[in-house]
C-alpha cells in the first residue's frame, strides 16, 4: 500500500512538471496595443485569441496590421523588441544560442537590449543591412519611402540609434565587400538603393522618426488608455493554474481511490480479505484526501488572490 501511494505520488509530480515545462528560451508578448495579428510557425498560422502572455519560439513570423503594437520580452536573457503597426518580422535565431537574430521583412522595430554576456550577440537584419548591439536602444525601418526612375517602389532601410551605439553591416552587391560603419546615439543609417547597389549615409535621427517612438513609445515610459496592466494579468494567470492546478489533483486523486476501492472489494469477493480491505482503505484515504485539494482549487479566485 505505501508503495502505491508513492508510485501515485511520483506520476503526479511527473505529470505537473511535464505540463509546467516550457522552451529553453522564447519570446514573450508583454503589451498589445490592437489585435490585428498573424503569427505563423512552420508556415501555419496559429490562433492567438489571448495575445498577453502569448508565447514566440525560434522560426514564428509575426505581422502586425493596421493600429496594432506589440511588445516581445526575450526569456530568458532579457531584452524587449516592440513591433510598430505594418510590420513583418521573423524570429530567425532564438533558442539554444548565444547568438539572438532576427529579420525585419517590412516595417518598423524598436529594441531596447540589456548589456550581453560575453560572447553573445544581438542582430536584426533586412535584405540590405544587418545591424548588432552588445546593449542599447536602437530601432530599424524598412519602408516603401519613394519611387525609381521606372515607377517602382523602392525601399528605404534607416537604422537609428537613441542609446549607447550600434554596428551596422551593409552588403552593397553580392560582389562588393561589406561596408562597416558605428552608428552611435542621435545618429542614424540610411541604406537606399542607388544604380543597382545598396548605398548607406551616415546622418542624424530624422524628426519624423524622433516624433513617432515618442507617440508609440515603450509601455514602461507611456501606457495608452484601455491597455491591460501586464502584472495584474501574469499575476491572475498565475492565481488561475494553480486552481486548474489544484482541481485536476482533486479529481485524479478522487478516481484512484474509487478504483482502489473497486479492486478491493474485488479481491474480498475473490477469497483475498487482506489485500481487500488494504485496497479500500488506501482508496478511502486517497479520496479522503482529494476533498481538501478540491475544495481549496473550486475555491481560489484568481483575480483576489495574491492581494
Amino acid at each position: 500500500m505505501k508503495r502505491k501511494c508513492i508510485l501515485t505520488a511520483v506520476l503526479l509530480a511527473a505529470a505537473f512538471a511535464a505540463w509546467g515545462q516550457g522552451a529553453s528560451a522564447w519570446a514573450e508578448v508583454e503589451f498589445a496595443v490592437g489585435t490585428d495579428v498573424t503569427i505563423l510557425r512552420d508556415n501555419k498560422p496559429l490562433p492567438a485569441d489571448e495575445l498577453l502572455g502569448f508565447r514566440l519560439e525560434q522560426g514564428d513570423q509575426v505581422q502586425t496590421g493596421k493600429g496594432t503594437f506589440l511588445e516581445l520580452r526575450l526569456k530568458p536573457s532579457g531584452g524587449v523588441l516592440k513591433l510598430s503597426e505594418n510590420t513583418v518580422f521573423v524570429l530567425t535565431t532564438l533558442s539554444e544560442s548565444p547568438e539572438r537574430g532576427f529579420k525585419l521583412v517590412y516595417g518598423r522595430v524598436r529594441a531596447k537590449v540589456d548589456k550581453l554576456a560575453r560572447g553573445s550577440s544581438f542582430n536584426i537584419a533586412s535584405d540590405s543591412a544587418a545591424a548588432g548591439v552588445r546593449g542599447t536602444d536602437f530601432g530599424y525601418d524598412v519602408l516603401t519611402a519613394r519611387t525609381d526612375g521606372t515607377g517602382d517602389m523602392i525601399p528605404v532601410t534607416r537604422i537609428y540609434c537613441f542609446e549607447g551605439s550600434v554596428v551596422v553591416t551593409v552588403l552593397p552587391a553580392p560582389d562588393v565587400p561589406p561596408e562597416e560603419l558605428k552608428v552611435k546615439a542621435g545618429s542614424m543609417v540610411t541604406v537606399e538603393r542607388s544604380e543597382g547597389k545598396w548605398v548607406p549615409s551616415l546622418v542624424p535621427v530624422s524628426s519624423d522618426i524622433r516624433a513617432f517612438w515618442t507617440q508609440n513609445d515603450f509601455a514602461q515610459a507611456a501606457k495608452p488608455s484601455g491597455v491591460i496592466d501586464l502584472p495584474t494579468y501574469a499575476r491572475v494567470q498565475a492565481n488561475l493554474k494553480v486552481k486548474n492546478a489544484a482541481i485536476f489533483g482533486g479529481v485524479v486523486l478522487v478516481g484512484l481511490g474509487s478504483v482502489l476501492q473497486g479492486v478491493g472489494a474485488y479481491a474480498y469477493s475473490s477469497g483475498d480479505p487482506v489485500l481487500g480491505l488494504n485496497a479500500v482503505a488506501g482508496g478511502a484515504f486517497l479520496s479522503i484526501l482529494s476533498l481538501p485539494v478540491l475544495v481549496f482549487g473550486l475555491s481560489t479566485n484568481p483575480v483576489l488572490a495574491g492581494d
